[in-house]
C-alpha cells in the first residue's frame, strides 16, 4: 500500500518526527475545547481568534490558538 501511495506524483514519505508532529488536523499550538448545553450563537461568539467550530445537539467544539490565528 505504501508503495502505491508513494507512486502518486509529488508524494514523499514523512520521517518519524514529521509523523509525530501531525496534530489531528488543527494548527500546531491550538487545542480543542468542548462546551455542553450551549446555543449555536454562543458557540460562534466564544472562540476568540479561534478557527473552526462544530455544533450539534447543544454541544460546541472549537479550537483555540495561542497566539490567536489571523483570520
Amino acid at each position: 500500500m505504501l508503495k502505491n501511495i508513494l507512486n502518486v506524483n509529488g508524494a514523499q514519505e514523512l520521517s518519524k518526527k514529521e509523523q509525530k508532529e501531525i496534530n489531528g488536523g488543527i494548527p500546531a499550538g491550538c487545542t480543542y475545547q468542548t462546551w455542553s448545553g450551549t446555543s449555536l450563537t454562543n458557540c460562534k461568539s466564544t472562540r476568540p481568534g479561534g478557527g473552526n467550530y462544530s455544533y450539534s445537539n447543544g454541544t460546541c467544539k472549537a479550537y483555540f490558538c495561542t497566539p490567536p490565528l489571523e483570520l
